[in-house]
């Protein structure tokens, strides 16, 4: 696992503390272990769209849910569908009842606003409406301007306004 100089890894090997960085490496690695017959073949260290869950290190936070929203594709709206639903089954699955995700792929690989918020909001609405421990979701925005854009998609798509 790699920390670049930006984004959210960065993020929590600089808040979190080098900890939380070294669970999520181990996570990844056990998911392989596991899932090595079926990965038999494959390019990728984790598979995209996977999710894991570690400690929060110095985050104030119980828990961190590590999802992989790139694959050989580059940072797509079905790669984020898929780890934004992976990570609240996972959440779902440990009983967690509140997440908060960061919109995946809008900062180090340049994907719109549009298209990851529309891409992850799908999925919570999905998920929901389903039989669920998650009763709120909320998203970790980066500014005013992004927390603008955010709730403009989010008001258009649920409220039907602009």
């Amino acid at each position: 696992m790699v920390a670049m100089g930006g984004g959210v890894q960065y993020a929590f090997l600089r808040d979190g503390g080098m900890q939380i960085f070294k669970d999520a490496s181990k996570a990844g690695a056990e998911y392989l272990l596991a899932h090595s017959k079926e990965m038999i073949g494959s390019k990728d260290m984790v598979p995209e769209g996977s999710a894991h869950i570690t400690g929060a290190g110095k985050l104030q936070a119980k828990q961190v849910i590590h999802a992989v929203s790139v694959g050989r594709e580059g940072c797509t709206p079905r790669i984020i569908s898929l780890a934004t639903k992976n990570s609240l089954l996972l959440a779902k699955e440990k009983k967690l009842e509140s997440i908060g995700f960061p919109t995946f792929g809008t900062g180090l690989y340049g994907v719109s606003m549009e298209d990851s918020v529309g891409a992850m909001s799908e999925e919570f609405a999905k998920h929901l409406r389903g039989d669920t421990t998650v009763g709120r979701i909320g998203l970790i925005l980066y500014g005013p301007e992004a927390y603008e854009s955010a709730r403009a998609i989010l008001d258009r798509k649920f409220r039907g306004s602009a």
